[in-house]
């Protein structure tokens, strides 16, 4: 790998607010993926020696016909080996987000009306954290959009005889109760029915 590759590689794969988490991702797509369809390609063979380049900031692979500095190719397997083992141990850490993110991301869909989404956000939220002191929260939720802004009552009831079971002592049962008698109450009741009334 050229310095100017290397140094390009390590440019995007850098960022403030991840870290390099994003080097994984874009060696995969600008090495990795690029080299094995040339491979299945035919243009390198399993002895062949392979260069990395940079042009218009764009990487490309060619085969380099002599070998003559073996620190290079020593380097760069060493280079591609210790990156394997740092992406293979931060894989299952990709880049979490924590529980009021996702509340914040939730309501956010909500607020845009995209409710199918705000339900995928807060079932994320049951599934990363089960153990948390609010997750009664996200089911409740999951009720509030069911019934409110989709009419799903069906689904709107089984999420607050959840929050009902499994939480009965946290500050949504009672509102979960009163949510399951008054859903599907859309409008106030009729005092009076004028519409079957003939005129005098």
């Amino acid at each position: 790998m050229t310095d100017k590759a290397r140094d390009y590689l390590a440019k995007v794969g850098f960022d403030p607010a991840f870290g390099a988490k994003l080097l994984k991702r874009n060696t995969q797509k600008l090495i990795v993926q690029p080299l094995a369809n040339e491979i299945l390609k035919g243009k390198f063979k399993p002895d062949d020696k392979i260069k990395i380049g940079i042009k218009k900031s764009r990487l490309f692979l060619y085969k380099k016909k002599e070998v003559r500095k073996l620190k290079n190719v020593t380097s760069i397997m060493a280079m591609l080996i210790i990156g394997s083992l740092i992406f293979s141990c931060s894989s299952d850490s990709k880049s979490k987000k924590t529980e009021e993110e996702l509340y914040t991301e939730a309501q956010n869909y909500s607020e845009n009306k995209d409710f199918q989404s705000a339900i995928k956000t807060y079932e994320e939220i049951l599934k990363a954290y089960p153990d948390s002191p609010r997750v009664y929260k996200a089911q409740f939720l999951m009720g509030f959009v069911y019934s409110e802004n989709l009419k799903d009552y069906e689904k709107a009831r089984e999420n607050y005889r959840k929050v009902i079971e499994k939480y009965p002592d946290c500050d949504l049962a009672d509102d979960a109760k009163y949510m399951l008698e008054t859903m599907e109450q859309d409008s106030l009741p009729t005092i009076l029915d004028t519409s079957s009334a003939s005129p005098d």
